[in-house]
C-alpha cells in the first residue's frame, strides 16, 4: 500500500518534518511515518527489529508496514530528558556490540555526513559565486585524508534528546532510520551540540559519563574521548 492510499482511508495529521521522513499523527493515536527515501524505511524497520531481538534498546512497536511508509507507537514523553539515564542506556548498546561480527556493513556515518553536507553546498556556492574548486578541495580532504576508526560497535545515528523518550516504562529509542555500525563518538557528539550555552561543560560532562559507562570497560583512553 502506498501512502497516498493509506492517507484516504486514515486520517493523518502533519505533525514534524526530517531529513529522512514526514511524520503525520493518525486519528487512531499512531505515528506515521512517510519516507522520501526507501532505504531509509529498510534501515529503521531492519533495526527496530534487531535492538528488539537482540535486547538492545526497547524502540515503538510498529503496526503496519507499507510500500512508503510504517505506523507505529506513538510514545509519550512522561519523564524529562536526562543525559546521565541516557548515556547509561545507550553505553548498553555499544558495549554487547563493540567490535562483534555482524552481518551489518561498517559505514563511516561521520564521512557520509560530511559528504552530504558538500554536495548540500553545491546551491549556496552558486549563489554566492564562491569558487567551486573550494568543494573540489574539501571532497579530495573528505575521500583521502579522513581516517576511518577501527574501532566500531551499533549505534543509533542520530541520537538527539528528541529521538531519546522517557516513559514510565522505561527510556525507549526512535527515529532509527541513521542508525549503522560506527563510532559511538558520533552519537554522543549530536547531545553536545544541542547545547547552545555552555559546550565546554556539556562536553566534559559527556565525555566522563562515557568514560564512566563504557569507555573503562572498552579499554579507551579518557583523555582521547
Amino acid at each position: 500500500m502506498e501512502f497516498k492510499d493509506y492517507k484516504n482511508k486514515i486520517n493523518c495529521t502533519p505533525f514534524y518534518q526530517t531529513e529522512q521522513s514526514e511524520i503525520f499523527i493518525t486519528e487512531k493515536g499512531t505515528v506515521c511515518k512517510y519516507y522520501f527515501n526507501i532505504k531509509d524505511k529498510t534501515n529503521e524497520i531492519y533495526f527496530n527489529h534487531f535492538f528488539n531481538k537482540e535486547c538492545l534498546l526497547k524502540t515503538p512497536e510498529i503496526y503496519l508496514i507499507g510500500d512508503n511508509f510504517i505506523e507505529m507507537e506513538f510514545l509519550k514523553k512522561e519523564e524529562p530528558f536526562n543525559i546521565e539515564k541516557t548515556i547509561e542506556e545507550i553505553s548498553k548498546l555499544y558495549k554487547k556490540t563493540w567490535n562483534k561480527i555482524l552481518s551489518i556493513k561498517p559505514i563511516d556515518l561521520s564521512k557520509e555526513k560530511l559528504s552530504y553536507r558538500l554536495n548540500y553546498l553545491k546551491e549556496e556556492i552558486k549563489k554566492r559565486n564562491i569558487d567551486p574548486k573550494i568543494l573540489c578541495e574539501s571532497k579530495k580532504f573528505i575521500n583521502k585524508q579522513y581516517i576511518f576508526s577501527d574501532k566500531n560497535c551499533v549505534i543509533h545515528g542520530d541520537l538527539k534528546s528528541a529521538h531519546i523518550i522517557f516513559t514510565n516504562s522505561g527510556i525507549k529509542f526512535i527515529d532509527l532510520a541513521l542508525a549503522g555500525i560506527s563510532n559511538p563518538w558520533y552519537d554522543l557528539s549530536f547531545l553536545c551540540m544541542e547545547e547552545q550555552k555552555d559546550k565546554k561543560k556539556i562536553f566534559k560532562e559527556t565525555r566522563d559519563l562515557s568514560y564512566s559507562h563504557f569507555g573503562h570497560e572498552l579499554g579507551l583512553n579518557k583523555n582521547k574521548i
